[in-house]
């Protein structure tokens, strides 16, 4: 089996790691060395593109080496993306690692409400992929992340209000190239007091959100940390096109991580392969 590139990917330079003058220095270059290792042909580095002080959050949100971000006032504030810094470090590593696809991403959280921030900073147009990723919502009290607005609202309200943002996003900017992870309001559900997650409950919210990201013609991450089928199997049903694979590996044992199981799902829905590694999967009626 060839492998599709890993389209999701962040090392050092993205601020939750700690940033690039933190113990998490050389990570770029470890998840490169584990890309060779793996027989994985190509992978994108999509560091994130946030805007500091624009979500509040508490420190027992994070992980221990995150929480220091957190302001007396509540505010996550954090070194924005050195985006000089992180293009000298991926051309080292298309040096060092010549049989290795290296592509430069970035992954631009809340991109309907920081577009025009994103572009102060930084030509979007250098990148070779944009991730849109939707971090944050506002049930009151300002934005915060679903991990924290789990423990202040009914599970089913935040799931709820995640999936109705979604199409606001979508339709409110056109600087991103894939949406990802649509289940990231998941990765905190209460089981515990709830019960496991049921798509079916929220299947019109679900399938709202991916038809307005199919009629955007863009891409839907098939995050692969959790590898739902139904995530799939929806996207195609609504009119999905086109797929990318993606680890959200922050740590290099984590590239990859169940791709084989993702192409295989992939294909069963009618989703193949591009010209090379790197190229979207695309559906073909």
């Amino acid at each position: 089996m060839t492998l599709p590139a890993d389209s999701h990917v962040h090392s050092e330079w993205s601020w939750d790691t700690g940033g690039p003058h933190s113990g998490a220095v050389g990570r770029m270059r470890a998840t490169c060395e584990q890309a060779v290792r793996i027989g994985l042909p190509a992978l994108f580095f999509t560091e994130h593109l946030d805007i500091p002080g624009t979500w509040r959050a508490e420190p027992g949100d994070l992980m221990p080496h995150q929480r220091h971000y957190v302001q007396p006032d509540g505010s996550m504030v954090f070194d924005i993306l050195d985006v000089d810094g992180y293009f000298d470090a991926i051309d080292r590593m298309r040096h060092e690692f010549p049989e290795l696809g290296v592509f430069i991403g970035v992954e631009f959280g809340q991109p309907h409400l920081f577009e025009a921030e994103a572009r102060a900073l930084v030509d979007l147009g250098r990148f070779d992929r944009v991730n849109g990723s939707l971090h944050t919502l506002d049930m009151g009290g300002g934005r915060a992340e679903p991990s924290r607005l789990l423990q202040e609202h009914p599970a089913a309200d935040v799931m709820t209000a995640y999936l109705a943002e979604i199409p606001v996003m979508v339709a409110g900017s056109d600087a991103f190239d894939v949406f990802t992870h649509i289940d990231y309001a998941l990765r905190h559900w209460p089981a515990a007091e709830v019960g496991p997650f049921d798509p079916r409950e929220f299947e019109e919210g679900i399938r709202g959100a991916m038809r307005a990201i199919a009629q955007s013609g863009r891409a839907l991450e098939v995050n692969t940390r959790r590898l739902w089928s139904w995530v799939v199997q929806w996207w195609a049903e609504e009119g999905g096109r086109t797929i990318s694979f993606a680890s959200d590996a922050h740590t290099p044992d984590a590239l990859a991580s169940n791709f084989p199981e993702a192409v295989i799902l992939a294909e069963c829905f009618g989703f193949r392969p591009g010209r090379t590694p790197a190229d979207l999967w695309s559906r073909r009626a």
